[in-house]
């Protein structure tokens, strides 16, 4: 399926409607993964450390669970 999702970033400074492709099945680490893509994020602090992104649905202070599947967090079309 095709989802438009609005990405901000903490600050809400930085926001951007991408376009990905998704299935119900696919997990919340799968989806942060593509949109790490998509936005040219980096991976690596400038040190070489691992950055690791979390997604929360706006308005909601706690992260996804990374395991919890597009189909269980109620994204749609």
């Amino acid at each position: 399926m095709e989802l438009a999702i609005r990405v901000q970033d903490p600050s809400g400074t930085v926001v951007r409607d991408v376009q990905v492709r998704a299935d119900e099945a696919n997990t919340v680490h799968d989806l942060v993964e593509v949109l790490v893509d998509v936005m040219e994020w980096p991976r690596e602090t400038a040190a070489g450390g691992q950055v690791v992104y979390e997604a929360r649905l706006l308005g909601t202070p706690d992260p996804l669970k990374a395991t919890a599947t597009i189909a269980s967090i109620g994204l749609v079309r």
